[in-house]
């Protein structure tokens, strides 16, 4: 059986966890969420975290996703629920995808613990925001490297 997913973060083409997803099929290097209410912060651990908008601070601004739309396989969605931490650390949730592109799982911050350690963070200066939720673009403009 095949799963779409949508990938924002490390998985996403040149980043170090790609590997898990790079023998799947990219079916849009660019996916945006249909939902609006999310925001995304730099964990400043190499990875971000997408966050439902009812944990949002003063500091985020609340946005669609964005990332890559991957059809993987059920071994491939099982090593992404283990990298993820499904269910208990992120949650894999399906969600509307915009421009026709079909719905698809994706992982949402679910850890108690680390949403209250955001939510405590009223300015960002811990969880950074990601600026349109785009974690390519923070992650080069921070100086991290894209593999090619």
């Amino acid at each position: 059986m095949h799963h779409h997913v949508l990938v924002y973060g490390s998985l996403m083409r040149g980043l170090h966890n790609h590997r898990l997803v790079k023998n799947s099929q990219l079916i849009a290097d660019m996916a945006i969420t249909v939902q609006r209410d999310f925001f995304v912060v730099d964990t400043c651990r190499g990875f971000p975290f997408a966050v439902s908008g009812e944990y949002s601070r003063p500091c985020d601004t609340l946005c669609p996703l964005r990332g890559e739309l991957y059809l993987v396989d059920s071994v491939v969605l099982q090593a992404l629920d283990a990298l993820e931490g499904h269910p208990s650390w992120y949650c894999r949730r399906k969600i509307g995808l915009a421009n026709g592109l079909p719905n698809a799982w994706t992982y949402i911050l679910q850890s108690p613990e680390e949403i209250q350690a955001i939510q405590l963070d009223t300015s960002g200066d811990i969880f950074l925001p990601v600026r349109d939720n785009d974690w390519r673009m923070h992650f080069t403009n921070a100086g991290g490297v894209v593999e090619v």
